[in-house]
């Protein structure tokens, strides 16, 4: 990502609510009681690039349903992702705290450690550097509720690395997949599949997850064995928990 322009929009900035028309006139119906566990992992991230993820994350979920955003430190050597995030992170939300790691463990184990440490119902572990769009928490809990034995993730937007721009994926819709190579691809939807739809709300189902945003009910997650804590830095983990 630009740094230096990262460093000059705010961290609470307007996206553009990308939903389609048939997205914003759903409501969705969620058990009382329930709880979103958000885990983030940073190593040497730029601080306005994670802390605009965390700002999108608290201003744009139910706080009846937030019970806590953790971010794990996998070692950083970034001054500012030290005492400063600390003390920034101590006055911005009592839901948010770090958890740092005393040796590198990369995505996977600090993801780890994050559901480890985790209270939620829901475990939902994103990257570093994204935003969460207005509606983005509601669908997932929605069908993680319905369903506990499912693994979900949301439609994913795009942030223009140069610009920092918001806007939505354009074209069709999408699902993940991969080659022989294992290298995670966006496929067009099959028209048996899309064919099928009553709703464009309707979710569907995927071969691959995406690596950035992954949901699962916590006791489902455990049940399946969790992530392979022998993957190391990053990658692997989506196709890991997918085939699981």
């Amino acid at each position: 990502f630009n740094v230096s322009i990262s460093d000059e929009i705010p961290l609470d900035r307007d996206i553009p609510d990308t939903r389609p028309p048939g997205c914003l006139a759903k409501s969705y119906t969620i058990p009382d009681g329930i709880k979103v566990s958000v885990i983030i992992i940073f190593h040497n991230e730029a601080l306005t690039t994670l802390l605009r993820t965390v700002h999108s994350v608290l201003y744009r979920s139910p706080a009846n349903i937030l019970e806590e955003v953790i971010l794990v430190d996998d070692l950083s050597t970034f001054a500012d992702l030290g005492e400063v995030l600390s003390i920034y992170v101590s006055s911005l939300d009592p839901r948010v705290r770090i958890l740092r790691n005393t040796q590198r463990q990369g995505l996977v184990r600090s993801r780890l450690t994050g559901a480890d440490n985790a209270t939620g119902d829901i475990l939902i572990w994103l990257d570093a550097h994204i935003e969460c769009n207005t509606g983005w928490l509601e669908p997932l809990v929605h069908e993680l509720a319905r369903n506990n034995q499912t693994i979900v993730q949301p439609h994913v937007d795009v942030i223009d690395s140069n610009t920092i721009d918001f806007y939505a994926y354009p074209g069709d819709m999408f699902r993940g997949g991969f080659g022989w190579d294992l290298r995670y691809s966006w496929f067009h939807l099959p028209k048996y599949l899309s064919q099928s739809f009553t709703s464009v709300t309707d979710p569907f189902p995927t071969p691959v997850l995406v690596g950035c945003a992954i949901a699962a009910r916590k006791d489902h997650f455990d049940s399946t064995g969790r992530f392979d804590d022998g993957l190391n830095i990053w990658g692997g983990e989506h196709f890991d928990l997918s085939f699981r």
